[in-house]
This record gives C-alpha cells, sequence and structure tokens, in this order.
C-alpha cells in the first residue's frame, strides 16, 4: 500500500482508527441576536480556555506556536464582527461559526502560497472545536493511545495532534491531507512517521499490525518477522541521523571560495522567531500581505511601519527583503475586496494600478530603513522592465517626500526582483542592469514553464526536465554577468537529489521555509564534502528529466 511519504522516519505498531468529529449540530430553538452572541461568547471563552491551559502544558515551541495562531482568530475583532453580522442576519451561534470560518478556509486554500494555504485546515480545525464547545460536544483526546499505536485517520487536524500531549505514538496514516499543512508540521516537530493521501485506505482495520516508512510513503500490512527485523534495523539508523541534524545549526558551508548563506521565507512574527533559532543569514522572503490576515482593513502606513520594526527588530542586523504586497492572481485576501480585481492583474502590476496602496507600503518600508539599514524591497511577480522603471521612481520621490518631512530614510536601500514568470527569464540582462538582487521563485516559475496547476504535482520531485534546468541555470548566469546575487527559493531548493545541480549552477543562496533550512544546510554541507556537484555541461547533454536523475545518482 502506497501514499504520500510527508514526514521521515518508521513506525511499527497495530493500527487504531478514529472516525473524525462531525460538525452537524442541532438546535432546537433561535434565540435573540443577543442570546446567541451570549452563548457565542461563553463558547469563545470555553475554547480558549481549553487551548491556554490544557495539553499545551507539554507542548514544543512549533506546537504552541500553531495554538496561538488559534486564539489569535478566536480574539481578533474583525472575526467577531464578522461572526455577529452572520448572528444579525438570523444565524444561529453554530451556524454563525460555521458560515464565517468556512469563507476564511475558501480564502486561505486559495492562495498560491503553500504558507497560507495550509491554514485552510486550521480554519475548519477551529470551526469544529467551537461548535463542538456551544454543543456541549466532547472534542478529540488522543492521550490515551498506546506508544504502539499507528493512528488511521480519514482527516487529520492540529488540534488532534496536539491533544496527544507528550504521549509519543509510532505514525500515522491520513486518507486525505495537504503536503503544507500544520498537521504535518507538527507531525514533523514531533517526529512522527506520516504517510497522506494513502491509496486503498479503507482496507487497514483497527487493530492490524503495521509498518509505515514516511520517507518513502510505504504501508506494510500485516508484516511477517522478517520485515518486522529489517524495518528496526532502519528505524534505528533514521534515528542517529536525524539525532545529527542539529549539528548544523552553526555549522558554515564554503563552496568554489564563497561563502553559502541559508535564508528563511516567513509569514509572521512566529515565523521569524524560529528562524532565528536556526542560526540563519537573513530573511529571503518577508511575505507582507500574510502579516495582516484578519486585520479587515487595508493595513495603514502606521500600521505596517509597526509590523516591520518588529520584523526587522527580531532579524537582529541580518539582511531581510520586505516583498511588497503579493495581491492578485486567484488569491484572496481578507483586507480587499478581491472581487474587484482583475484576473491577469497579479504582484507589483496590481500595486502598480493602486498606487495609494503601493505609497503606503513603500513610505512605512522606507521609514523602517532609516532605523535598519539592513531593510530590503523586493518587487514580486515582475513581467517587464517598465514596472522597475516606475517603481524606482515613485521609491525616489517617497525618499525625497520623507526626507524633507525629517525622516531618516536609507536613500540606497536595495531593490530586488522576483524572478516567477518566462516573461522576466528573457529580460533577466535588463532587469540585472536595473536591480540590485534577484529571487528565484521556483514554484511558480516551474509550474509556468510547464503550464501545470502550481499544486497539481509534488515540488520536491528530482525529476526536473531539461526545459526547467536551463531556464534557471540562464538566470543565475545572466545575473552574475552584472554581479547582483540571486537566491534560490521555494522547496525544490532544499532538495538533498537537486543541491549538487545548484551549487554547480553558481547558486549560493538558499531562501526556504523555516522548517527546511536545517535540511537544505545538510544538503549543501554534504555535497561539498563528497564533492558530488555535477557538471553543468553532462547536465546539459540530458534529454529527459529520468536521464537528468539517473546522471544526478551516479556523481
Amino acid at each position: 500500500m502506497l501514499g504520500n511519504g510527508i514526514s521521515d522516519g518508521v513506525g511499527i505498531g497495530y493500527a487504531k482508527t478514529i472516525e473524525n468529529v462531525q460538525t452537524t449540530y442541532t438546535v432546537v430553538d433561535i434565540g435573540t441576536p443577543d442570546e446567541e452572541k451570549s452563548r457565542l461568547t461563553g463558547g469563545i471563552e470555553k475554547l480558549l480556555l481549553k487551548i491556554k491551559s490544557g495539553n499545551n502544558l507539554s507542548l514544543n515551541k512549533e506546537q504552541n506556536d500553531i495554538l496561538l495562531g488559534h486564539m489569535f482568530f478566536l480574539k481578533d475583532p474583525a472575526v467577531i464582527q464578522k461572526l455577529n453580522e452572520e448572528i444579525d442576519n438570523g444565524r444561529c451561534a453554530e451556524a454563525a461559526v460555521e458560515v464565517v470560518f468556512k469563507s476564511y478556509s475558501e480564502m486561505f486554500i486559495s492562495f498560491e502560497d503553500s504558507c497560507m494555504a495550509q491554514k485552510s485546515v486550521d480554519m475548519l480545525d477551529i470551526s469544529t472545536r467551537l461548535i463542538c464547545e456551544l454543543q456541549d460536544r466532547k472534542y478529540y483526546d488522543l492521550s490515551n493511545l498506546s506508544e504502539n499505536s499507528i493512528l488511521v485517520v480519514k482527516e487529520i487536524t492540529p488540534s488532534m495532534l496536539i491533544s496527544l500531549g507528550n504521549k509519543k505514538i509510532e505514525g500515522i496514516v491520513v486518507e486525505k491531507c495537504g503536503e503544507y499543512s500544520h498537521s504535518v508540521i507538527i507531525a514533523k516537530a514531533l517526529e512522527i512517521p506520516m504517510v497522506i493521501n494513502v491509496s486503498g485506505f479503507d482496507e487497514i482495520v483497527d487493530g492490524q499490525p503495521l509498518i509505515i516508512d514516511g520517507g518513502k510513503g510505504k504501508i506494510i500490512q500485516n508484516p511477517t518477522e522478517e520485515q518486522i527485523n529489517e524495518y528496526w534495523k532502519i528505524k534505528k539508523q533514521i534515528y542517529i541521523e536525524n539525532s545529527k541534524l542539529k549539528e548544523y545549526v552553526d555549522k558554515k558551508a564554503t563552496y568554489d571560495g564563497k561563502n553559502v548563506r541559508f535564508m528563511a521565507n516567513v509569514s509572521s512574527e512566529i515565523d521569524i522567531k524560529n528562524a532565528g533559532l536556526l542560526n540563519i543569514n537573513g530573511v529571503g522572503i518577508c511575505r507582507t500581505e500574510c502579516l495582516f490576515m484578519g486585520c479587515g482593513h487595508i493595513p495603514t502606513e502606521a500600521e505596517q511601519y509597526d509590523m516591520y520594526v518588529k520584523v526587522a527588530s527580531a532579524v537582529k542586523g541580518k539582511d531581510i527583503s520586505i516583498r511588497v504586497f503579493d495581491i492578485g492572481g486567484d488569491k484572496e485576501i481578507d483586507w480587499l475586496d478581491c472581487d474587484s480585481i482583475v484576473s491577469n492583474d497579479r504582484g507589483i502590476r496590481y500595486c502598480l494600478n493602486h498606487i495609494d496602496i503601493l505609497k503606503n507600503q513603500l513610505r512605512a518600508i522606507l521609514r523602517v530603513s532609516g532605523i535598519y539599514s539592513n531593510i530590503k524591497i523586493l518587487l514580486p511577480f515582475v513581467s517587464s522592465i517598465e514596472e522597475i522603471y516606475e517603481t524606482k521612481a515613485i521609491i525616489k520621490e517617497l525618499t525625497k517626500e520623507l526626507l524633507t518631512k525629517g525622516f531618516s530614510v536609507n536613500e540606497n536601500i536595495e531593490i530586488g526582483a522576483m524572478i516567477e514568470t518566462p516573461a522576466t527569464v528573457f529580460i533577466m540582462d535588463l532587469l540585472a542592469k536595473e536591480v540590485d538582487f534577484f529571487s528565484v521563485g521556483t514554484n511558480d516559475l516551474i509550474h509556468s514553464l510547464l503550464v501545470s496547476n502550481r499544486y497539481s504535482g509534488k515540488m520536491e520531485s528530482s525529476l526536473l526536465p531539461p526545459s526547467v534546468l536551463r531556464c534557471i541555470y540562464y538566470v543565475i548566469k545572466q545575473a552574475h554577468k552584472q554581479n547582483k546575487p540571486v537566491a534560490l527559493c521555494g522547496e525544490v531548493a532544499s532538495n538533498p537529489n537537486l543541491i549538487p545541480i545548484w551549487l554547480s549552477f553558481g547558486f549560493t543562496i538558499f531562501s526556504v521555509s523555516p522548517s527546511l533550512v536545517l535540511k537544505a544546510k545538510k544538503a549543501v554541507c554534504q555535497t561539498i564534502d563528497v564533492n558530488k556537484a555535477v557538471k553543468v555541461q553532462k547536465l546539459f547533454d540530458c534529454t529527459t528529466a529520468e536521464e537528468v536523475d539517473r546522471l544526478i545518482n551516479e556523481s
């Protein structure tokens, strides 16, 4: 039986099947709006108390941070206002919760951004827990599972895993789950092997002996004694390797005489704090549109200034690239009327077409740059040289305006461009003369080149076709001709199988999510230690993705 291996490790134990809590509810009588609001307030207070003083006494930092996010939404004035509006429209408290959090879930899943899409499940999790409180129904409690249990469930939520407390189980099997969900993050933090999107899921029965391989996505039902002995040996070896990963926190890497830098891509202050624990070289992408989710309105210059000061101070003097709002496409943002956005209005193009939003943000960034000189401006989804010209002119205008008003501003603030579309690839020589640095957004770029949906395939695959590799190689060579640094972003930047290629291309800046920083650093260090970098000419002699894969494995 196969699925997607998403949390490395081997689990040997017995299946424990759990039925998902239903979100259905029964309301005999709907009270007055004031009565329903009072019930809602009581339910929220009870849930907040459980989150604050319940199982999280035994949680680690990653788990507590996720629960803090749940608490944030439950206390957010904009969320409360929406819930009350639904009640005023004649809904009971339960229905209001269902409608509002479903809308948030749909909004998050619409993002072409894994860090935001993962929050969709969180919204449904909060909704189910709150409805259970309103109905006086019991939610999950997995703390009584035996340690040799392998949890088998159709869908999994962060709260289910957090209810484990300190209990360590052998593994998790899920019929349906997103690769970037918070449930996956928690499973990885707890070092629990996990296989998701399992075909033949219904064949697993409660109490059945199982072996799961969280790396290969393999599930063995009713294993033989020989298989059990084999996987016990694998399990011990994995433990030894994982314990050594922490050794890379302070380890430095040098390739071809250049220091290799590891940056974090962040969407919140919590991400920033987590990244700081990994001794990163800075923040490669600060996703500003994500920082203000739930605020209910377009963030003001003052609000943005305060937020960017917090972010910059957390980085402690290291470089941070603040990305201008990446709005448009099929993204939905709760502080913006997304229905009015033209379909092809995306990234910097949207901002230039909504100049007030752009100027407010740039003023805030420029003011912060007067305090923290390590601040940089990153422009998303660039598609033409004219967008660079226009943005630079606005920055120059705003710099002069702020200086006249007595604000301190870094007049030489660096400006970078995201390379996410084929259009930008073919004007790299022009862009390199106008910007100070580049960031290759491989997720969007690869899917644009292959004309596929961003979430239709697993981006961690090493089977990248020669067309993609040649495109990325062209980008870095054009940038280096003008001595402009280039960061490689996305899941492929931390794939151990692809690191030899990126090093041979000349990449020395890797910008990944905080959870992948050590994985990327280890892969880079090991590649350098064994001199495994692939010869570029041999790579370009390959005609298929399979040939590329064979070349990597033979190196």
